[in-house]
């Protein structure tokens, strides 16, 4: 018997994975009136994106039809065309045509058949090896050898058969045989790529995912070589309801599975399939190079070349190319290379190249190089580097691109850019600008802010709110609390005024005009004493920062020295000073008056060391107290003074 051979398309694909158009559904025009089989045909094809396929044997290219159609889906005018006589499936770009069964035909038996020969580069002819070779619909599979050589056993009932060869970096082509007995040989020549046609697809998606699963060296062990390259160099799958393997060499889809989809797949201990849509468990692997949908649990880890949607269990880890809309556990981590809009939860980690809707959980960190919108809780440490919406809580660090929402962790927060909310930590904040509050035990650190507090140090661009610390710095502030709050463009004044006790007073005023500290340096001299004074205090400016009259309300401590006295008693000087700041110019320098309050603790005399000079001296004996107690050691004197002084 002579055998034809109808080629009719090649398909042209670019390397990766190819989503194609449902050319099937597509609204055609056709005028044939009349016209051949092969004429309507190419008027079809022009229309579309995708290329017939079919055994001139079975269907006569140059029979007559009579046929006009307008805007009529493909898959109407094909059965019209072949009177409902050919099955019409869509594969890939290709639309295989093949004879029906009818119910009065005795089945046949299945046959023996092999079909052989050599696979080459159409433009150079040189030989390629690793092409595959692939009966459509069924799980006769082969590819070539480093020789170019192809030997594919097939046993098949049908009076035709699809064969695909495919290679990476090539165009496909598919032809339609009619399988005769014995050795049937076939050379295949592949367009490479860079020799494209005119006519090229329309690729609706294209992805590099399941190239980048056969990279895995998990999938390398497991995954012989020929069946890693067989499914990498096909463009399109076919749907298995059921598989089951023992590893993803030996199982029901053979060579062939790494191109089938199913609805159930039993993987004893490994599998290697390329999709799931459904169920799918594994004693210890699962390998998909396409999508999954549904529930996938293993015992040890599930790899997913594209996307899953649904349950994913491993028990030592996921590994995702694609996306993940659900949720993904594992007993280990989870590793995905694109979107999450769910929850990934980890016993250790979970690592994130893309953005995530939902929740990340780990016990140890979670990664997210994009924005997180929703909850990262890890035990040690969280790192986004774009954007947080919602919180991020570690037992020791968080680190993010801007904030809206909380960070909260047990040693550190780092936010990049800004954050909208809260930054709580029991040692550091640091963002670069903040609406909202900061609270750390140590030191909070930003730009522009709203609320500081710490247990040490607030540092700070523009504070629109509170400084609460020990030492707080800021560029502007509203309001400072702490022993020592500097302000660069808040207050920072000089005073140096005289009193009762002693005359040469140096004050430095630093702060907000709500609070501000007091630093305080004094000498002066009393009978021939040498007295040293060094003072603290805190005080608040009252009145319209652009009147020129502020009432000043100041409460100071200094202690009283005799640099000659190795005793050193208590003499502490604690005054209450309501003084009056009378601006002589626009902004200063003012003239500050007022009465003092003073108070005078001592536990011991101040001796004059020079016997001719005086002896020694008492602050009692010096100014008319309005109350005076001596209570064993401590002398304690209360009495009004004044002061007077200049403010620069």
């Amino acid at each position: 018997m002579q055998l034809k051979i109808g080629i009719l398309a090649v398909l042209f694909v670019l390397f990766g994975s190819i989503s194609y158009a449902d050319c099937l559904t597509t609204p055609v025009d056709l005028k044939c009136a009349p016209c051949t089989i092969e004429e309507a045909l190419d008027k079809l094809e022009s229309q579309i994106n995708c290329s017939f396929s079919y055994s001139s044997d079975q269907l006569n290219p140059d029979q007559s039809i009579n046929l006009s159609v307008s805007q009529m889906p493909l898959i109407q005018v094909l059965e019209k065309i072949t009177q409902g006589k050919f099955n019409i499936k869509q594969r890939s770009r290709y639309i295989l045509m093949t004879p029906k069964k009818t119910t009065s035909e005795e089945k046949p038996k299945k046959k023996e058949y092999i079909v052989e020969g050599y696979v080459r580069d159409a433009k150079s002819g040189i030989v390629i090896s690793n092409a595959s070779i692939y009966a459509v619909g069924d799980k006769s599979a082969v590819i070539s050898n480093s020789n170019g050589f192809y030997r594919l056993n097939l046993e098949t009932d049908k009076e035709s058969i699809g064969l695909s060869y495919s290679r990476q970096s090539y165009f496909d082509t598919i032809i339609v045989i009619k399988p005769i007995a014995g050795i049937t040989n076939k050379d295949i020549r592949l367009e490479p790529r860079e020799a494209a046609p005119e006519k090229m697809p329309i690729r609706t998606s294209v992805s590099t995912r399941p190239k980048e699963v056969e990279e895995l060296t998990m999938v390398k062990f497991l995954v012989p070589e020929p069946q890693r390259q067989f499914a990498v160099n096909l463009d399109f799958l076919e749907n298995i309801p059921v598989q089951i393997s023992l590893l993803p060499s030996i199982g029901t889809n053979k060579f062939t599975s790494g191109a089938k989809s199913n609805l159930l797949s039993v993987n004893v201990l490994a599998g290697y399939n390329a999709g799931v849509e459904g169920l799918e468990v594994g004693g210890l692997v699962n390998i998909n190079r396409e999508d999954m949908m549904g529930l996938q649990a293993a015992g040890v880890s599930n790899i997913v070349g594209g996307k899953v949607r649904g349950i994913q269990a491993g028990g030592v880890f996921n590994n995702v190319r694609g996306s993940v809309y659900g949720l993904q556990a594992a007993g280990v981590y989870n590793i995905v290379l694109d979107t999450v809009k769910g929850a990934q939860a980890a016993g250790v980690f979970n690592v994130l190249r893309g953005t995530i809707q939902g929740t990340q959980l780990s016990g140890l960190f979670n990664v997210a190089t994009e924005n997180m919108t929703g909850l990262q809780a890890a035990g040690f440490s969280n790192h986004t580097i774009r954007d947080v919406k919602f919180a991020q809580a570690a037992g020791f660090m968080n680190t993010a691109g801007t904030v809206s929402g909380a960070q909260v962790a047990g040693f550190m927060n780092i936010s990049m850019g800004e954050v909208k909310g809260t930054q709580v930590s029991g040692f550091m904040n640091l963002a670069k600008n903040i609406t909202g509050a900061q609270v750390a035990g140590f030191l909070n650190a930003s730009g522009d802010a709203t609320t500081q507090i710490s247990g040490f140090m607030n540092v700070g661009k523009k504070i629109d709110g509170l400084q609460l610390g020990v030492f707080n710095f800021s560029d502007t502030t509203h309001l400072s609390l702490g022993f020592l709050s500097f302000s660069l463009k808040g207050m920072n004044h000089i005073d140096f005024h005289s009193d009762l006790i002693q005359p040469y007073n140096l004050s430095y005023r630093t702060g907000s005009r709500h609070f501000y500290n007091i630093l305080q340096a004094v000498y002066g001299s009393y009978v021939g004493l040498g007295l040293f004074s060094y003072g603290y205090g805190i005080g608040s400016e009252i009145g319209p920062n652009d009147k020129r009259i502020h009432l000043n309300l100041e409460l100071l401590a200094r202690q009283i020295v005799d640099i000659n006295n190795e005793q050193s008693p208590l003499n502490l000087n604690v005054h209450l000073d309501p003084t009056l700041n009378v601006r002589i110019g626009k902004k200063r320098p003012a003239i500050v008056f007022g009465p003092t309050l003073n108070a005078i603790i001592s536990t011991g005399n101040i001796q004059n060391q020079d016997p001719d000079v005086g002896k020694t001296m008492s602050f009692r004996d010096s100014y008319p107290p309005i109350y005076d107690e001596l209570d064993g050691t401590y002398d304690v004197n209360f009495w009004i003074g004044a002061k007077l002084g200049i403010r620069i």
